[in-house]
């Protein structure tokens, strides 16, 4: 299969790698951490797809190449201007806090306007080009919602999915945005538009009888039941499609990777049950609720420090961002025993892999007197510290009253 035929591409904002520079000055691709990169490579490598998107470096776009896998990485090239007005302008402080209820105040700037319609362009362009006649192109995430509009104008042949992996909000708050018809009739270009949830779709399907457009059927779960009919005779499907991953992946462990396990699980101090969170370090996952309602449990008796540990994995992301910066972690007295400070390693089936030289460690939280977080976020526990602190107060979002009492300290 060459560049300029694939049958099935997937467009995304970020390529699954990385660009890293070496010390000496060579460049070398390393698969980078997420949800989707994890939920979408197995479709692509069953498919022998190609995967559109931006190599994480501004002003440099490699020429395309192959993984071991056999899937084809077509980089798009973006400045330093188009990432900070596309990416974490339009994308990240006006879309981000938009779809996720307003829990931040969106910021809305014509300039990041301009720079998001420009990059979608760019895109549309470069999918154009490598996508074979007839071929499937699966778009993903808010990034990129002009593209599947701007897609169908140029290749009205290819047959359009989009995908959108966090919420869509309702169709009042959505009437907030200045641009709200032109992301709209972006979206329509597309042949299938999915979202994680009915509730979204539903939303989703609002917007549209608003503004007067034919909408037909309910949405339902892993089945196009909702259609959208435009004037010019397409018909459109929504649906909500939980996305998922390849779990047979991470639950096939070694005999060593079980004896990782063995350790870790001594080294937390043996607890009879063990809270695992993994997220990206991000306002609306409500790390920070968590951490501090996991130690008021603690701190009312209701769990006992002695039989479980709860461990939050969180990894650095968008930090440029006024939202996404956190200060270091302090800490002052705590009752709690058993102090550790544990490093992220590999884990089975990779789903915890060790940083690389030069790589930012995420963040390993361990409250109940077990604390540690790695560089990111700067964080210790020494013995005799006292929990999570030190968050700022926009990282409680709503619950922002939310408080840890600490009894007999």
């Amino acid at each position: 299969m060459s560049e300029r035929g694939n049958d099935f591409v997937v467009v995304a904002n970020r390529l699954p790698v990385d660009l890293e520079t070496r010390p000496d000055g060579s460049h070398t691709w390393t698969p980078s951490p997420g949800g989707l990169v994890t939920a979408l490579s197995p479709v692509l490598e069953s498919h022998q797809g190609c995967w559109v998107g931006w190599p994480g470096v501004a002003d440099a776009a490699p020429e395309p190449f192959r993984t071991d896998a056999g899937v084809l990485l077509h980089p798009v090239k973006l400045t330093e201007s188009d990432f900070e007005g596309f990416y974490e302008g339009f994308s990240n402080a006006t879309l981000w806090p938009l779809y996720h209820d307003l829990i931040v105040t969106p910021t809305y700037d014509r300039d990041w306007w301009h720079a998001y319609r420009e990059v979608n362009l760019r895109f549309a362009d470069e999918v154009a080009e490598v996508a074979a006649e007839g071929a499937t192109v699966w778009v993903q995430d808010y990034q990129l919602q002009l593209l599947p509009g701007i897609l169908r104008q140029k290749r009205p042949d290819l047959t359009i999915g989009f995908f959108l992996h966090i919420p869509f909000p309702s169709a009042d708050l959505f009437r907030q945005l200045p641009w709200r018809e032109e992301l709209v009739r972006g979206l329509l270009g597309a042949d299938l538009i999915g979202f994680h949830l009915e509730a979204n779709a539903r939303n989703f399907l609002e917007l549209a009888r608003r503004q007067g457009l034919d909408v037909q059927g309910e949405a339902s779960t892993r089945e196009v039941t909702a259609h959208i009919r435009l004037p010019q005779g397409r018909t459109i499907g929504v649906g909500a499609f939980p996305i998922s991953i390849a779990a047979k992946d991470f639950a096939a462990f070694t005999g060593e990777e079980k004896g990782d396990v063995a350790k870790l699980r001594e080294e937390l101090g043996s607890p009879r049950r063990i809270i695992l969170g993994v997220d990206r370090l991000d306002y609306t996952k409500g790390i920070l609720q968590r951490l501090t309602a996991f130690e008021e449990l603690l701190d009312t008796g209701a769990l006992d420090p002695e039989e479980v540990a709860l461990v939050q994995l969180a990894t650095p992301s968008r930090e440029r961002l006024d939202h996404y910066k956190a200060p270091p972690l302090q800490g002052g007295r705590s009752r709690w025993p058993h102090q550790r400070a544990l490093r992220p390693r590999r884990s089975p089936g990779g789903a915890l892999p060790a940083p690389r030289r030069g790589q930012e460690s995420p963040a390993l939280l361990l409250p109940h007197g077990r604390c540690h977080a790695g560089d990111p976020l700067q964080g210790r526990h020494e013995p005799g510290s006292q929990g999570i602190r030190g968050l700022p107060r926009r990282w409680l979002g709503r619950a922002g009253a939310l408080r840890v009492r600490r009894r007999g300290r």
